[in-house]
């Protein structure tokens, strides 16, 4: 850590800087327990919001160093815990309420016996719980203003895309009920209207900026961060489709929305927003982020500070930092393919080792301060405070490792490819029920550019049944793929998954040799009664493990449910179906084989809810939900 560098990095620098070779998972750990240890020695550790992603870092790194041998994570445990202490009992910015996601993930760590220093961690949470709750829902009207306040006027939030990352994950945490987490309602309410006030514009129509600083309109009036041109977030409300678009900003929001939605487990009932973005949805924002951050990666293979300039820099340590952490959590709980980002996960994070040297020091990390505009890029100076950098690094190197070994021996070969601007960014799963064979697959593009389309066609197995096919699909129009004998026959098609570079939308005709229920479309029954059109499930709907969905049929008799299993590895899905009056019975368990299949048929009647269930760490399942009529 030297000296303070302005402008962009020198691509002609980084192309010389040596990428990290193939790396095991043990090296991965030992490598991020070097970098932890060493800042850790040469700076001291808070609890403001530069520390937090340390925190959180080396929290999730000392669960990964345990898996391999109990009770070796100690001693980042420990730095932890000391570093939070009694935490903030009043929080009036929220830069300082970011440490509440730390402590809760120690309290869900410590064992219910241990009643007090659970309540001791969970009381360190109150500051930042009734700063929500003030920023969100006290208005003029409600009482005086707050000094000092984070917003001018002392009431509100400041609407900043740094606020996903402080705020969320903590609320979420503490108003789940997974992991032995605190179940608090308040907190749960709290998280969803985070979420959605900064997503979408909740602000009240007035000239009073004091009352424009609360979200307390319950409808929504447009996007407020979120950019549906670009699929990125603005930095504020100020900014255009033309930008600033920042890569640490972004990061931020990607690290905050993955780590929320894990915990939004109950749906929201507080009532006073109209609806809100619940855990599926906030993937589905995430994936579309994913697929624009995919394509904008610096020539290293990471991403710098102004996304729009992508060619014309290098990449920025703590925006890849993060950005591959949540890309690497999204391919491990199985909402983002892993066929897609895989490859973009081990280049940046082959690119990320290489830029810790032999002391354990990270380099090229964006200085506090400097912000979205890009004009400072790197800090090397040991009076600015750049924990957060070495914290998403953490993030990084411990989310990844979580990866098979066959997968983490490809960084080398990764890192060597040049980056795909113009990769798949959606992807759709069609699953086909037993006695069902297709025969069409249809693909219709609504949007203006062309659409490049990939089709893999698999077994219940979980065999590649024949090379992959390429569409082409001009803008408002369609193609359509037939469906054949596989050229490796070993049994009828199950599972046709879809990619493509855009919005599309895909459905697939299926012949029945009788009258058979199926997942079926509004207009089906204009076909021929022994024809089935099967529609695509978004990959974003899939549930990690320890995760539950519901869908309601509207159909009625026996009908095939399922599931797909997204991952490399078996996985077990617990499925129940409750009558309309809410009692459940009869459970059935489906253990699918990796990229595999498995459906039982059931006998549904109206209004019966369907429950699915994801039973294994670590798995990765998409529901086949009964359709409605």
């Amino acid at each position: 850590m030297r000296r303070l560098v302005l402008g962009f990095v020198s691509l002609a620098l980084a192309a010389g800087a040596p990428r990290a070779p193939a790396a095991t998972r043990e090296e991965i750990l030992a490598t991020a327990n070097r970098v932890a240890d060493r800042l850790a020695a040469v700076k001291p550790l808070g609890r403001n919001w530069e520390d937090v992603p340390y925190l959180s870092g080396a929290l999730l790194l000392a669960g990964e160093i345990d898996r391999d041998l109990s009770g070796a994570g100690a001693p980042l445990i420990s730095r932890v815990e000391a570093a939070i202490g009694g935490g903030y009992p009043a929080v009036t910015h929220g830069d300082y309420a970011g440490y509440a996601q730390a402590a809760l993930d120690l309290y869900a760590r410590t064992p219910v016996s241990d009643g007090e220093r659970r309540a001791a961690l969970l009381a360190t949470t109150d500051g930042p719980l009734a700063f929500a709750r003030r920023a969100l829902r006290t208005t003029p009207a409600d009482g005086p203003p707050v000094a000092p306040w984070w917003v001018d006027g002392g009431y509100g939030v400041r609407f900043w895309q740094d606020d996903f990352f402080t705020l969320a994950p903590g609320l979420a945490r503490r108003g789940s009920a997974r992991d032995g987490l605190p179940a608090d309602a308040e907190a749960r309410a709290l998280a969803y209207e985070w979420v959605e006030a900064y997503v979408f514009d909740h602000r009240p129509a007035s000239p009073d900026e004091r009352e424009r600083a609360v979200p307390s309109s319950p409808s929504r009036a447009g996007f407020l961060l979120w950019d549906p041109e670009r699929e990125l977030f603005r930095h504020d409300p100020s900014g255009t489709a033309e930008g600033p678009f920042w890569g640490r900003g972004n990061g931020w929001v990607g690290f905050g929305l993955a780590t929320a939605a894990r915990f939004l487990d109950t749906p929201y009932d507080a009532g006073r927003c109209e609806v809100v973005l619940d855990r599926t949805a906030i993937r589905g924002f995430l994936s579309r982020l994913a697929g624009s951050l995919a394509a904008r990666r610096t020539p290293d293979g990471g991403w710098g500070t102004d996304l729009l300039r992508f060619e014309g820099q290098a990449a920025e340590s703590s925006a890849t930092g993060l950005i591959t952490f949540f890309l690497a959590r999204g391919v491990n709980e199985g909402w983002l393919d892993r066929e897609v980002y895989l490859p973009v996960v081990l280049d940046a994070l082959a690119l990320l080792l290489s830029r810790v040297d032999t002391d354990g020091d990270l380099t090229g990390i964006q200085p506090p301060g400097t912000g979205p505009d890009g004009a400072v890029t790197s800090s090397d100076d040991p009076a600015v405070n750049v924990t957060y950098g070495v914290g998403a690094f953490l993030l990084a190197a411990a989310e990844t490792c979580r990866l098979p070994a066959s997968d983490l021996a490809r960084m080398e070969e990764e890192a060597g490819r040049p980056v795909d601007r113009a990769p798949l960014r959606r992807t759709w799963i069609v699953a086909v029920p037993p006695l069902l064979a297709p025969f069409d697959l249809l693909v219709a593009n609504p949007g203006e550019r062309e659409a490049r389309v990939e089709v893999e066609r698999r077994d219940r197995r979980g065999r590649l049944l024949a090379a992959r096919k390429e569409l082409r699909v001009a803008p408002g129009g369609a193609a359509r793929l037939a469906l054949g004998k596989a050229e490796n026959d070993t049994g009828s098609t199950a599972i046709v998954t879809v990619r493509a570079t855009g919005d599309v939308d895909v459905s697939l005709l299926a012949k029945a040799e009788r009258e058979i229920r199926a997942p079926v479309r509004r207009d089906a029954e204009a076909l021929p009664r022994s024809i089935r059109s099967i529609e695509a499930t978004p990959l974003h709907e899939a549930l990690a493990g320890g995760e539950l969905s519901e869908a309601r049929a509207a159909a009625e008799g026996p009908v095939p449910l399922g599931a797909v299993n997204l991952g490399p590895a078996p996985a077990t899905l617990r499925l129940e179906v409750g009558a309309p009056d809410g009692t459940f019975s009869n459970p059935v368990r489906l253990t699918i084989p990796p990229l595999g299949g498995a459906f039982v048929k059931r006998r549904l009647a109206p209004g019966s809810v369907v429950r699915f269930f994801s039973e294994t760490p670590g798995g990765a399942i998409l529901p086949i939900h009964p359709a409605a009529d």
